[in-house]
């Protein structure tokens, strides 16, 4: 197995270190997903029977960058052990530690009090699985830790401090499901940090210098440099609003909420987001600016596509517009959705690790790419027939926007 496929499993619980043994092995990751996934096949040592009964064990999984030993990809549990017909090779599947808020109840005693900030709410409800604090994006960079290479960031708005209006769980209700509605409501995601009793509100950070490039010619089907295997770009406009209207009730003092309404025309939105959408959505194709019932004025070839988001939850303008962003980003992102599979765990030139929220430089003669993409999704693998690969999903910076403005 070669430096850079070598996958360090520490069993937190165990006070022991496992790298020699493990036949193959997979970690997937996805911004988007309430928690990232691992599996990998141990061959136990008979002299070491602290390996067997490995279910619910507490472990780390860290990945080589070719230079530096052990940057650290995950923190989890084993949820699942398979041993097969030859009674020797244990497959252990399972994810990061945001499975025990994905599989948890909100306490039924917990309330929302009006003076909780955001991150007060969260802390306190994570708390019975062992969360010990809540940070904002100031307070750490995973991008460092899962790459394995310090990359520069701009300063960013912390969000842990946001006053939170009156949200309180649903019956029933998981912890994480109930975390990342209150989350949403404020601009951010709840993620994943260095230390599993610790959780993180960020939002995707679009600001940050590349971690790495992908470079395919117009005369290679295969990239050389950046170990290419396949490449495949999506552009799907099928979902795309021309117009978005969103609406909200404002709380006032006097426990009168009254309307807000905020409306969006997406070709000024799209033009300020990114040139290339700017230059897609012409004013041929698209209809400028609501078209009302029974007084439209568009051409018969134009595009006109209303996007009504209603929000009743929501309780300032800050949120309402946070709820029409993440709607219309559901849709932004699928303008272009850029998929390849890579040889190796890390850019040949960086040494930064292929890894979720960063940057990636794509020149794509083939597909018609040149531009700063955002990773999305990873999957790190290794296997002894086809050796380390990384597969990535990437989409334009800020077609997935879900902050407020500032």
């Amino acid at each position: 197995m070669s430096d850079d496929s070598k996958l360090t499993v520490s069993f937190e619980l165990l006070g022991l270190q496992e790298t020699t043994r493990i036949k193959q092995w997979e970690i997937s990751s996805g911004y988007l997903t309430s928690t990232d996934g691992f599996s990998f096949t141990i061959l136990p040592d008979n002299s070491r029977p602290e390996l067997r009964d490995l279910e619910l064990q507490p472990v780390e999984l860290l990945v080589n960058n070719g230079a530096i030993t052990g940057a650290s990809q995950l923190k989890g549990r084993i949820d699942k052990t398979t041993i097969g017909n030859d009674g020797v090779a244990i497959q252990c599947e399972g994810r990061d530690y945001l499975a025990d808020l994905v599989e948890c109840n909100v306490d039924p005693s917990f309330k929302v009090k009006e003076s909780m900030t955001l991150g007060d709410a969260i802390f306190q409800v994570t708390n019975p699985c062992g969360i010990l604090a809540v940070l904002g994006d100031e307070d750490v960079g995973m991008q460092n830790i899962r790459t394995g290479v310090a990359i520069r960031r701009k300063k960013r708005r912390n969000k842990k401090t946001t006053p939170l209006q009156d949200l309180q769980p649903r019956p029933t209700e998981g912890v994480y499901e109930f975390c990342n509605r209150l989350a949403a409501r404020h601009g951010v995601t709840v993620q994943p940090a260095p230390d599993r009793t610790t959780l993180v509100l960020n939002a995707p950070d679009y600001e940050q210098e590349t971690a790495g490039t992908i470079h395919i010619t117009a005369g290679q089907r295969q990239g050389t440099r950046n170990n290419v295997i396949s490449a495949t770009a999506v552009r799907d406009f099928s979902r795309f609003p021309t117009y978005t209207i969103a609406n909200g009730k404002q709380a006032r003092s006097d426990d009168k909420p009254t309307p807000i309404k905020r409306t969006f025309d997406m070709l000024t939105v799209a033009a300020n987001l990114n040139p290339e959408l700017k230059r897609i959505l012409s004013a041929e194709r698209i209809a400028r600016g609501r078209q009302m019932p029974g007084k439209a004025t568009l051409s018969a070839p134009q595009l006109f596509r209303l996007l009504h988001v209603e929000d009743i939850d929501a309780r300032s303008e800050d949120q309402i517009i946070a709820a029409a962003m993440r709607a219309v980003a559901e849709r932004f992102k699928d303008t272009l959705e850029y998929t390849v599979t890579l040889r190796g765990h890390f850019d040949p030139d960086t040494g930064c690790i292929w890894s979720v929220n960063t940057l990636v430089h794509v020149i794509d003669e083939i597909r018609g790419i040149d531009e700063p993409l955002w990773v999305s999704e990873r999957m790190l693998s290794f296997d002894p027939r086809s050796g380390a690969t990384t597969r990535l999903t990437l989409w334009r910076p800020d077609s997935f926007q879900i902050e407020p403005p500032s």
